[in-house]
C-alpha cells in the first residue's frame, strides 16, 4: 500500500506499477469509517444527491461549476474540461506528480476520449482492473498510469460515496479555507501540498474563495508563480518554470523549504 507524503502520495516505483498487469486493486475502508470522518468534517451525504443520474434523467439539482481560468495542457478542449468540471479538476490534481503538470492535467480529457465521460459514479462502478487497463492504454494517462489508475478509481468511489458523484460538492457548503482543507486531505493521494495547491487553484483560477483561503493554501496563496494556480497563459506558464528553475537551483522546494539531498 502507498503511504501519504506532504505532497501526496510516496513516490511511485517502476516495481509500484507493475507495468499494468493485472492484480487485486487495494480498496480504501469506506463504510463506517468513512461515514464517521465524513460527519466529522461536516458532510451530510444527504445534502449530496446522486448528480450522475440527475444529469442522465437531465436534472440538475447542483449548480454549476464556475467558469475557470486555468491553462496548463496546451489543448483548449482539456483546458475547458478543467476550467468548467470539478471530478475533472481533481483528478488532474491527483495526477500531477512524477510528470510534467501538463501531462497530468491533460489525463482527465484522455479519460473522457476512451470512455465517453469522467463521471464518478460511473467510473467507481466499473471493475477497477477494467479502469486500470483505459489508464493504461497508449498513450497511457501517467509515467505510472496502473498505480495512479487505482487512485483515480479510488478517489471516484470518495466522490460518489460522500459528495453525490459531483467534484464540485466538494468545496460546497463549506465556510472556510480550514474546512475545505480538512475535506481535501481525506481524499486518496491528497496530502498536505496538493491540498494547498487545489485550494491555491480554485481561488485564483476558479473564483472560489472561500473565507481564510490564503492562510489554508500556505505558501501558494502569495504572488509568486509557484504552481499551476498561478498560470493562465503561455506567458504564466513560462513564469511558473522559470520560478521552479531557480528554487532547484536555490535548493529549496515550492513552499522555499530547502530540498532534503539524500
Amino acid at each position: 500500500m502507498l503511504e501519504q507524503s506532504s505532497y501526496s502520495l510516496a513516490v511511485i516505483s517502476e516495481a509500484d506499477d507493475c507495468r499494468c498487469a493485472s492484480r487485486a486493486a487495494f480498496v480504501w475502508p469506506f463504510g463506517r469509517r468513512n461515514t464517521l470522518l465524513s460527519a466529522a468534517h461536516g458532510i451530510d451525504r444527504r445534502k449530496f444527491p446522486d448528480d450522475s443520474k440527475a444529469r442522465r434523467s437531465g436534472v440538475n439539482y447542483i449548480e454549476s461549476m464556475p467558469t475557470g481560468t486555468m491553462y496548463i495542457t496546451g489543448n483548449q478542449k482539456a483546458d475547458t474540461l478543467l476550467n468548467t468540471d470539478g471530478t475533472a479538476l481533481l483528478i488532474g490534481m491527483l495526477l500531477d506528480q512524477q510528470v510534467p503538470m501538463e501531462w497530468a492535467f491533460a489525463g482527465p480529457a484522455t479519460l473522457r476520449d476512451r470512455l465517453g465521460h469522467v463521471d464518478a459514479a460511473t467510473i467507481a462502478a466499473m471493475d477497477v482492473d477494467e479502469f486500470v487497463s483505459v489508464c493504461c492504454r497508449k498513450p497511457a494517462i501517467h509515467r505510472f498510469p496502473a498505480a495512479m489508475g487505482r487512485r483515480v478509481h479510488e478517489l471516484c468511489v470518495v466522490l460518489t460515496n460522500d459528495y453525490g458523484g459531483t467534484g464540485s460538492n466538494v468545496w460546497k457548503q463549506v465556510g472556510t479555507g480550514d474546512e475545505l482543507y480538512a475535506r481535501l486531505r481525506m481524499l486518496p493521494g491528497y496530502g498536505d501540498e496538493k491540498a494547498k495547491i487545489f485550494i491555491a487553484i480554485l481561488a485564483k483560477r476558479m473564483g472560489v474563495a472561500l473565507d481564510g483561503w490564503q492562510h489554508a493554501a500556505g505558501k501558494f496563496g502569495d504572488d509568486e508563480p509557484r504552481s499551476v494556480a498561478d498560470i493562465t497563459d503561455v506567458v504564466s506558464l513560462g513564469r511558473v518554470r522559470e520560478w521552479k528553475r531557480a528554487q532547484k537551483a536555490a535548493n529549496r522546494d515550492k513552499q522555499d523549504r530547502p530540498l532534503v539531498t539524500q
